[in-house]
């Protein structure tokens, strides 16, 4: 028991140190260091205000600006995440073929990567929001157990294309027009309520549509989310993500193999 506590613990550090040095590698790697994490994300979400808010038209609707930030940022932690997870076990194949790490850690690592980037965009937006004029809420502590639905959920799809991949190579190429068709079905540039009810029920069925509609009934609206709906993308998450583990350590050694 004591050495499962000691093997548990250096892997725990280890996930920290990844991480923490993964942060610190990318932004040694930029001139403008760590705050291209912040310049980056707002000449995103400026490209897309100006084309969907000028060109197209779309921003007469009342709090345009904040309703199209909240989803390209929720968005772009999806898309971040999801792709960088899933590419984790290939992107660490040299590690693996000198030392034994367990194939789970990777992963890990990955989306505690992509979450620390993504709580600084998020810290700026609700700062952006308050000058705005949409000011914190007491609904504001309904984005704690949110944003851990999120990352449940985000874990679940990043550690299942991860374990796929090494099997399944050409899976990776899909995924980039995966996560292109699903941003124009997210609902980044519309709400549910402009939506024929027809197409309702089947929007709702796409779990980031639900959840960027979460966080801006909190945000903008002041309103709960539908927990209802929050509360079947969690469970359906958990039941992936252990899929997702069991294939990730039954295959644990076969996947220096495959990637080599």
């Amino acid at each position: 028991m004591k050495i499962l506590n000691k093997q548990t613990h250096k892997y725990i550090e280890l996930i920290l140190y990844r991480t923490i040095t993964g942060l610190r590698s990318e932004a040694t790697k930029n001139l403008l260091s760590f705050s291209w994490w912040i310049i980056e994300p707002v000449l995103y979400m400026l490209v897309f205000y100006l084309v969907f808010g000028f060109i197209f038209k779309r921003g007469s609707g009342e709090h345009f600006i904040p309703f199209l930030l909240c989803g390209l940022v929720v968005w772009k932690w999806f898309a971040t995440t999801i792709t960088s997870t899933s590419q984790s076990l290939a992107a660490n194949k040299m590690l693996m073929s000198q030392v034994y790490v367990p194939k789970l850690i990777f992963p890990i690592i990955s989306v505690l990567h992509q979450f620390c980037r993504f709580l600084i965009v998020f810290a700026i937006l609700i700062l952006f929001l308050n000058l705005y004029g949409l000011h914190i809420n007491p609904h504001y502590l309904e984005l704690l157990p949110l944003l851990a639905i999120q990352i449940v959920f985000l874990a679940a799809i990043g550690f299942l294309l991860a374990s796929a991949i090494p099997f399944l190579p050409d899976l990776a190429m899909l995924i980039p027009s995966a996560i292109q068709l699903l941003f124009f079905m997210s609902g980044i540039f519309f709400s549910i309520e402009s939506l024929p009810e027809s197409y309702q029920a089947i929007f709702n069925l796409n779990p980031m549509f639900v959840l960027i509609d979460s966080y801006r009934n909190i945000l903008i609206y002041s309103q709960s989310p539908n927990w209802g709906y929050l509360l079947i993308i969690l469970l359906i998450s958990i039941l992936l993500l252990g899929i997702a583990i069991f294939f990730l350590k039954k295959f644990d050694i076969i996947y220096p193999k495959l990637l080599n």
